[in-house]
């Protein structure tokens, strides 16, 4: 408010709104950065501490959608504001990746988003909550010593092919209208094992396939995210949901599909 009042000859609604989305939410999220930063310090963190920082990504997806929200009150005929596209939901993840890693503006992006469908604003956090998990993954398990030499492919598009439909290994995936993908891909470093990834990951996804992952281990960094990602995907999210990934050369790509017929708003549904 304080920031409005100094410049209010200068303010107009639309101002107002992009103050509150870029400045109060550059301040949040900074401080649950370095909230995260100091958790990290310690050492023999104990279970309090590990949900605390288990929790930091999602709360970061929360103040992006709440801020967004309640600017909106600056202006009128918002009906629909909170609905968003996956261009804007890949967005609103690399300004989280950013507080959380400064060096990021550095990796070589690339993006791809199929902005064709407009998904509801109830599932925006769970969403952000899980690309932010596979982008600190792709950031932090690379390998790499700089960002400059870390490359990270996001796309996000619907499918269509009925080919490639049965790769996702959804159940009764011809039943649907919409089947999305979110894809990340990221280099590897020359000095990551990567047979000893591929071995880790298999255990992880073996588990996940059973339906019965151990859910300490979502407040662990030995999950690399991955166990909290499938909770999010599968409690959050009212859709099928599956997860492939695959290494190849000096790459590792993780697939996250979904049905996205239940999360395509209804005419007339109120979001808030």
């Amino acid at each position: 408010i304080c920031f409005i009042k100094r410049n209010m000859k200068k303010t107009t609604p639309f101002k107002a709104q992009s103050d509150f989305e870029n400045e109060l939410t550059e301040y949040y999220l900074q401080t649950i950065s370095d909230l995260e930063s100091e958790l990290r310090k310690l050492s023999n963190p104990n279970e309090a501490v590990q949900e605390l920082l288990a929790n930091c990504n999602l709360a970061k997806a929360k103040v992006v959608q709440t801020m967004t929200q309640f600017s909106a009150a600056f202006t009128v005929n918002q009906t629909s504001y909170n609905d968003f596209t996956m261009d804007e939901l890949i967005a609103s993840c690399k300004r989280v990746t950013a507080r959380s890693h400064s060096s990021s503006d550095s990796i070589n992006w690339q993006i791809t988003a199929d902005n064709s469908v407009l998904f509801s604003g109830k599932y925006f956090a769970s969403f952000v909550d899980i690309l932010n998990i596979l982008l600190s993954n792709a950031i932090e398990h690379s390998g790499h010593e700089y960002a400059s030499d870390l490359s990270i492919r996001v796309a996000i598009n619907e499918i269509s092919d009925p080919e490639e439909k049965e790769k996702t290994m959804l159940p009764n995936v011809h039943m649907f209208n919409k089947i999305m993908c979110m894809e990340v891909t990221n280099s590897l470093s020359e000095r990551i094992d990567k047979e000893l990834l591929e071995q880790k990951l298999t255990q992880v996804f073996v588990e996940l396939n059973e339906n019965n992952p151990q859910i300490a281990k979502i407040q662990t960094e030995g999950g690399s995210g991955l166990y909290k990602l499938y909770n999010v995907a599968t409690f959050n999210l009212d859709t099928l949901c599956s997860l492939l990934f695959d290494i190849n050369d000096n790459e590792i790509t993780i697939w996250c599909y979904f049905v996205g017929d239940p999360l395509i708003p209804s005419k007339g549904e109120n979001n808030e």
